[in-house]
């Protein structure tokens, strides 16, 4: 018997799947099983819808545990159960955050929330606010002040730092109070508990310890840092003012404070002759320079840190501080008092 050639055995192949021979369905016939496989669809979708719904109408997803995490301030137990009022009773499913917002509306430290829901009874709720780190006389009565300056009514000012002489406009301070509320914003949580006030924007007065001179809000993190230092230094025990000008080397000395120079005088001008921190400076690195600003060889000197003590005499004493890592040492130069 012949063997079929190779064409002959593509066609009976062809045939076989062709619609006749039944292996594809096509035509009229194709139709219901298209309308079926459509109405399975609908009816899996359909089913879903309704699993949902039950589970969202009912308490298989009601919240049943609010955690509020962010609130701060005085009025922190109040915000957190005005949230957690807020939330309570809600489906994790379908939360609605404007009833949250809604809750903490009418608190001037909240900038917002952000609600995160955890199937099937949980909810964790993250307030965003401004903190308030000094109070300003308002209208007669003292308000609690943001980092950014913004007034917060409803923060109960307690003991926080005063800020003397600020100034407000639409809700905020402006000018030198500004640059108050950048600094206090800076100080680290356990110094900023001792401050008693700001004079001046600028001239930070602990409640027991030196005054802080910052001069502006340059590197203003540096500079409580330098402060920090300074306080923990045994060798600066008894002084009345530290100047923070250079954080790197900040100054302590008895006395009036040194006169500031000008905004826009440069680190390395600022000996002029009226500037007393530069003469007391001098002073300390000359242990021949008298307490009276004369100096060894008679020659006067201008300016000086010297105070009165007990007995009418002069007396002065400054003490530099080289702030360096923690791996070395801090270098101290100081002036003992004096007496003429």
């Amino acid at each position: 018997m012949p063997t079929p050639s190779f064409s002959a055995r593509l066609h009976d192949a062809g045939a076989a799947l062709s619609p006749r021979a039944g292996w594809i369905r096509s035509g009229p016939s194709a139709a219901p099983n298209r309308r079926l496989v459509l109405l399975a669809l609908i009816g899996v979708l359909g089913l879903l819808a309704v699993v949902y719904l039950v589970l969202r109408l009912t308490p298989l997803s009601a919240v049943q545990r609010v955690t509020v995490v962010g609130a701060q301030g005085p009025d922190a137990p109040q915000i957190r159960r005005a949230i957690e009022d807020a939330a309570m009773g809600q489906s994790t499913l379908g939360f609605g955050d404007g009833a949250v917002h809604q809750a903490v509306q009418g608190t001037s430290s909240i900038t917002g929330v952000t609600v995160h829901t955890k199937f099937p009874h949980a909810v964790q709720i993250e307030v965003h606010q401004r903190l308030a780190v000094g109070a300003v006389e308002d209208g007669g009565k003292r308000v609690s002040v943001s980092a950014d300056g913004k007034l917060l009514p409803d923060w109960t000012p307690g003991k926080l730092p005063l800020i003397r002489g600020a100034r407000t406009d639409r809700g905020a301070v402006t000018g030198a109070a500004l640059r108050a509320t950048a600094i206090l914003g800076a100080a680290p949580a356990e110094l900023l508990a001792h401050v008693a006030r700001v004079d001046g924007g600028t001239t930070v007065r602990l409640a027991s310890g030196p005054a802080l001179l910052f001069h502006d809000t340059d590197r203003v993190a540096a500079k409580w840092a330098a402060a920090v230092a300074v306080l923990n230094d045994a060798g600066t025990a008894g002084a009345t003012w530290i100047d923070l000008r250079v954080p790197d080397q900040p100054v302590a000395g008895k006395g009036a404070p040194p006169a500031l120079p000008a905004a826009d005088a440069k680190v390395g001008k600022v000996g002029t002759t009226d500037d007393a921190l530069a003469t007391a400076e001098d002073r300390a690195a000359d242990p021949g320079a008298a307490a009276d600003g004369t100096a060894a060889d008679g020659t006067g000197t201008a300016g000086s840190t010297a105070s009165t003590g007990a007995d009418g005499s002069a007396m002065s004493c400054v003490v530099r501080i080289s702030v360096v890592p923690r791996s070395r040492r801090s270098r101290i130069v100081s002036q003992r008092n004096k007496r003429d």
